[in-house]
């Protein structure tokens, strides 16, 4: 039987998430917001996660379980299900979060004519107890008013807090080293916009057996800096180095954004893959920094926004070897 393509799609891939699975499941189906299709794929799990999706499949017509073989990777189910979808929205949804029964209501009205919507991401532990912070708060990237540049170095977006136009969401984002809600985040401020929501949508877990969430809360304190926290920190340099070049060169390649924009893109992206990416090329740091400051400055936000700006660029132009990097630290890692 045909049904009208629905307004939003979910995406849910699952990886042994039986434990937290029943939960994120129920706090899905019962959205205010009805209108929408939940594809579900698992990716090889050892657990009941495949016999738990399997269920509610069958209890909700508007779940659609794609069979599967083997462990690809959440990328490449998420790009596996993206195929499929047909809302004119995408969401995400992490096996072992909850959502906000109002969730997706409130992400779809509130996005408007703009590209892309996402809301207060909530920590919680292994047993659900709020832990009084929200995910902006840890990574120290509180959503501002007139933040625009920033963006390109201070992400903001999460992939399970987020609704995103599927014009915005193509399947090369998966394929990408950078994280793919960057990416559709800086597709979606430099086209139609993008808007957040400070209520809280969704009670993101925080658990040990996922170790990329419990490292989120872990920072690095300038007064017990060791030797292998330096090569750390060089370490992030480079990849963040590495983040912003793909950033760069997938907003200088899209025609969702302005034609001038992209231009300004593409010469930077030119620039940066000169200076640090082209073996035998020389170009002074501080040159380097005013370089790229000039053409981004004329595509700034606000005065906060630029601020933030000129210290990520400053960090990631002089690396450690400035002798004000190391204050900076403070405000960027």
């Amino acid at each position: 039987m045909d049904y009208a393509a629905p307004t939003l799609s979910i995406l849910l891939p699952t990886y042994n998430g039986a434990r937290y699975l029943p939960e994120q499941l129920n706090s899905i189906l019962q959205q205010t917001w009805r209108d929408f299709e939940l594809l579900v794929v698992d990716d090889g799990s050892t657990d009941s996660s495949e016999a738990i999706l399997a269920e509610y499949a069958e209890r909700d017509e508007r779940v659609r379980l794609v069979p599967s073989e083997g462990n690809r990777g959440q990328k490449a189910r998420l790009a596996e299900l993206l195929g499929l979808a047909r809302g004119e929205w995408i969401a995400i949804a992490d096996q072992d979060d909850i959502w906000a029964l109002d969730k997706t209501q409130r992400l779809v009205r509130s996005a408007g004519t703009t590209s892309l919507a996402f809301g207060r991401s909530e920590l919680i532990d292994e047993l659900g107890e709020r832990l009084n912070r929200s995910l902006l708060d840890v990574l120290n990237a509180t959503r501002r008013r007139g933040d625009r540049l920033s963006l390109l170095f201070r992400p903001q977006v999460s992939g399970h807090a987020m609704i995103v136009r599927r014009e915005v969401l193509t399947a090369d984002l998966f394929d990408s080293e950078a994280p793919f809600d960057w990416l559709a985040s800086l597709m979606a401020e430099f086209s139609q916009g993008l808007v957040y929501d400070d209520k809280a949508v969704v009670f993101h877990r925080m658990h040990s057996s996922n170790s990329h969430n419990v490292n989120v809360l872990v920072r690095f304190n300038l007064l017990r800096l060791r030797p292998h926290h330096l090569r750390e920190l060089i370490t992030l340099v480079h990849r963040r180095r590495r983040g912003l070049r793909a950033g760069l060169q997938h907003l200088s390649t899209s025609t969702l954004i302005p034609a001038e924009s992209r231009v300004r893109f593409q010469r930077l992206a030119q620039l940066c893959e000169t200076a640090w990416f082209t073996r035998g090329a020389k170009l002074a740091s501080g040159r380097l920094l005013h370089s790229i400051l000039d053409i981004l400055e004329p595509m700034k936000g606000s005065d906060d926004d630029w601020r933030t700006v000129v210290d990520h660029v400053t960090l990631l132009t002089h690396g450690l070897l400035h002798p004000k990097v190391l204050p900076w630290l403070r405000r960027v890692l």
